[in-house]
């Protein structure tokens, strides 16, 4: 399985590294959308041309709508949203319950 991720704010990237680390471990590839992620989390890069499984943004409401109009306006991948924002009501978990999605 390949995830590409997207950090909205600085402060999410520590969030983004545990994330990174346990899906890691249990054989998931993971790689950046931008080179901000790739310079601050250590992932390669997503070429466009590799498949992705699914886009995991973590940030508010806003981050999700940036993360469609830059990166994904034209393809179809799914996205699983971490809100970490005030309002989040796009999100699919809060960093809160987040755990219990990584332990499976």
């Amino acid at each position: 399985m390949r995830i590409m991720i997207y950090i909205g704010k600085y402060e999410d990237y520590a969030l983004a590294k545990l994330i990174i680390n346990r899906l890691s471990s249990n054989g998931v590839e993971i790689v950046a959308a931008r080179d901000v992620e790739v310079k601050n989390l250590g992932v390669p890069r997503w070429d466009g041309a590799q498949g992705v499984d699914i886009a995991m943004v973590i940030g508010g409401d806003g981050t999700v709508l940036r993360f469609l109009h830059e990166i994904i306006n034209s393809t179809d991948i799914p996205i699983f949203h971490v809100g970490t924002g005030r309002v989040n009501y796009l999100s699919d978990v809060s960093a809160r319950e987040l755990p219990r999605f990584l332990i499976r």
